[in-house]
């Protein structure tokens, strides 16, 4: 599913609007995705199971995930490397 989540979002962010556009730049750029994501399949998921995927995720709670992640790495730039004040952040 996490994999599915990226390939959407890194479509999304390359501009394509569609879960077909997103799948055909995919497959366009699998030799690539291959060796920069963590290798899970031999392919990757087509428009449908995307769209699946999509349908059984709760908004709100990848909303809540990605929050948290940008909430940390804020925090990790202002703070440099002193683990010390990342304490309590996103807790």
């Amino acid at each position: 599913m996490a994999l599915i989540l990226t390939l959407v979002v890194l479509g999304k962010l390359a501009g394509m609007t569609t879960l077909v556009g997103r799948a055909q730049g995919v497959r366009f750029r699998a030799g690539w995705l291959s060796t920069v994501l963590p290798p899970a399949r031999q392919s990757f998921a087509c428009a449908a199971t995307s769209s699946k995927v999509l349908r059984a995720v709760d908004a709100q709670q990848v909303s809540q995930v990605m929050n948290d992640l940008l909430r940390r790495v804020g925090a990790t730039k202002r703070c440099g490397d002193d683990p010390s004040r990342l304490v309590g952040q996103g807790e």
